[in-house]
């Protein structure tokens, strides 16, 4: 009975993601800084789709809030992003140390009650971040708007079992200069060598 063991997987695999998380690989720490009226508190990033984390997020890194925007005109722009030859996403879901569910709790809260977004602080990332967003997702509400470009359906799937915070980069798709120059020169390398293409 392969068949039936799959179907059972599939199911056990749903489950799992409705408990949220449980599923998606611990990437990250670091903690979330300058929440109006809530101290700074630890969090744990689990992967949900883009770019591996070492290439936008500092280990052990701070997400500092520095405003907020709307929360609709910041999915139609995320989604706009698709289109973009310049620009891709990241989500990182961002899940609550032991001890800093409260603080965690408020900025969600923060952020829900009035329908907006958190802007953060680009400088605390890595170069090839251009903007970066905390965004509060809501019971029972899938993260569909907002992983719209990720081929994973799992992920497409995932409907929060409780009130959870994202990190979504927007990152240059573009490699820095540096690394681009470093590939040309090992391509005209490589054609000096006789390769061929």
């Amino acid at each position: 009975g392969g068949a039936a063991g799959e179907d059972k997987e599939a199911a056990e695999q749903r489950e799992a993601l409705r408990v949220l998380g449980t599923k998606l690989p611990h990437v990250w720490s670091g903690m979330v800084c300058e929440v109006p009226e809530v101290e700074s508190f630890g969090v744990g990033g689990r992967m949900v789709c883009g770019e591996p984390v070492e290439q936008w997020l500092r280990a052990e890194g701070a997400l500092v809030l520095k405003g907020r925007m709307e929360s609709k005109p910041f999915v139609n722009y995320l989604n706009e992003l698709d289109r973009s030859s310049s620009a891709v996403r990241a989500c990182v879901l961002l899940v609550p140390d032991s001890e800093s569910e409260s603080e965690y709790a408020h900025t969600h809260a923060h952020l829900s009650s009035v329908s907006r977004v958190g802007v953060l602080d680009p400088q605390w990332f890595t170069k090839r971040v251009r903007e970066a967003y905390l965004v509060p997702l809501s019971h029972g509400r899938g993260l569909s708007s907002l992983v719209k470009s990720a081929s994973a359906d799992q992920v497409m799937r995932l409907g929060t079992a409780s009130n959870r915070l994202l990190l979504v980069g927007v990152l240059h798709k573009k490699a820095t200069e540096r690394e681009a120059k470093e590939r040309e020169r090992e391509k005209s390398a490589a054609s000096r060598m006789g390769g061929v293409g």
